[in-house]
């Protein structure tokens, strides 16, 4: 199955390439994340234990 690029979500969606393409970036390198989401993903399994 090939994979559409942002620029054809984006005009089908109300949200900008860049806002698209910041999200992949994010997925494929998780180091590029904020503290605050680094500390939500280790802290994940403990809220949903809770």
């Amino acid at each position: 199955m090939r994979r559409a690029g942002g620029d054809p979500i984006c005009k089908h969606l109300p949200i900008a390439p860049s806002t698209f393409y910041n999200h992949m970036a994010k997925r494929a390198n998780p180091d590029l994340l904020s503290d605050r989401a680094k500390r939500d993903t280790a802290l994940r399994p403990e809220i949903e234990r809770i």
